[in-house]
């Protein structure tokens, strides 16, 4: 609903697209979101997570 919305979505998205979601059309934002799906994240996902355990991915992140 309206609260996940402002919580999680809101923000993010006027953050990555650089406009206020209230001065985005659904022509636009479909436009935006065309071609993507969800089995395509978490084929994507599970991908990377096998590279990870393969080694073929290099942790770029230092903990001091």
């Amino acid at each position: 609903g309206k609260k996940h919305y402002s919580i999680f979505f809101k923000t993010y998205t006027e953050k990555v697209w650089g406009t206020p979601c209230n001065e985005m059309s659904a022509d636009w934002a479909a436009q935006r979101s065309k071609g993507l799906s969800l089995w395509g994240a978490v084929t994507d996902g599970l991908d990377v997570v096998m590279q990870i355990k393969q080694g073929d991915v290099v942790n770029s992140i230092r903990v001091s």
